[in-house]
């Protein structure tokens, strides 16, 4: 017997703040359409901030990149 489909989005930017201000909303609306949402980023308050709003699931990976 084949497994259920899992539907799952994953998430991931290089800074906490680009989930916190630009996917207000969109993370917490996709989890209560049934998805499992996932948010990859650098650690940080940013990153908790988000996972505490949205009620998402936040991995954090050091990572950084210049400004372009």
């Amino acid at each position: 017997m084949d497994a259920p489909h899992h539907k799952r989005l994953i998430y991931i930017t290089t800074h906490g703040a680009s989930a916190l201000n630009l996917m207000r909303g969109q993370l917490a609306h996709m989890k209560q359409h049934g998805y499992e949402v996932v948010v990859i980023a650098d650690p940080g308050p940013e990153l908790t901030a988000v996972a505490e709003r949205e009620q998402v699931r936040v991995i954090g990976i050091p990572m950084q990149r210049e400004i372009s």
